[in-house]
């Protein structure tokens, strides 16, 4: 009895399509890196501007929860805000003032407009959750898109709204 060996014939890739499929991939990535990188950027935007309105509407039940003032201040210069309970009754944080966030935008939002009431830089809330400084927080990204808060009625209604030029919002 003769046994005989059988050897398998393995299929697979071959080198030269191995190179093919990568640099295909390598094309692909090249050509959709950008459309993700500004993505990221208009995601960070949309990600801040939501996370002050929350933050606002919380500063809104707060009060309200509370019986207290609270007020949140916009530094444009530095792109930050503080939302604190205002003890004192003196519109800016100091000691002996509850801190409920102090926030810095990330590098690719910045803020670059902050007007509430006469030009003022904060707006606050009372025991009842009125805001008695109505305006405006806009934002801005690396990808000239823009994003705003807007607290528009004395009731501490709150909306976000969107711009591409940065003048004409909707």
């Amino acid at each position: 009895m003769l046994f005989t060996l059988k050897i398998k014939h393995i299929n697979g890739f071959t080198f030269l399509e191995l190179l093919i499929i990568i640099s295909i991939t390598g094309i692909i990535s090249l050509i959709s890196y950008p459309y993700l990188n500004t993505l990221k950027k208009d995601y960070i935007l949309y990600k801040e501007t939501s996370d002050l309105l929350m933050r606002l509407q919380n500063a809104r039940d707060i009060a309200i929860r509370d019986n207290c003032v609270i007020n949140a201040v916009f530094k444009t210069s530095e792109s930050k805000y503080i939302i604190f309970e205002d003890t004192n009754n003196d519109n800016s944080f100091n000691t002996g003032d509850r801190k409920i966030i102090e926030h810095i935008l990330h590098s690719d939002a910045y803020m670059y407009e902050a007007s509430f009431g006469t030009g003022q830089n904060q707006t606050k809330f009372d025991q009842r959750g009125s805001s008695s400084h109505l305006g405006h927080v806009y934002f801005k990204n690396s990808g000239c898109k823009y994003k705003g808060i807007v607290v528009r009625s004395l009731a501490g209604n709150i909306v976000i709204k969107s711009s591409h030029d940065g003048k004409t919002w909707n």
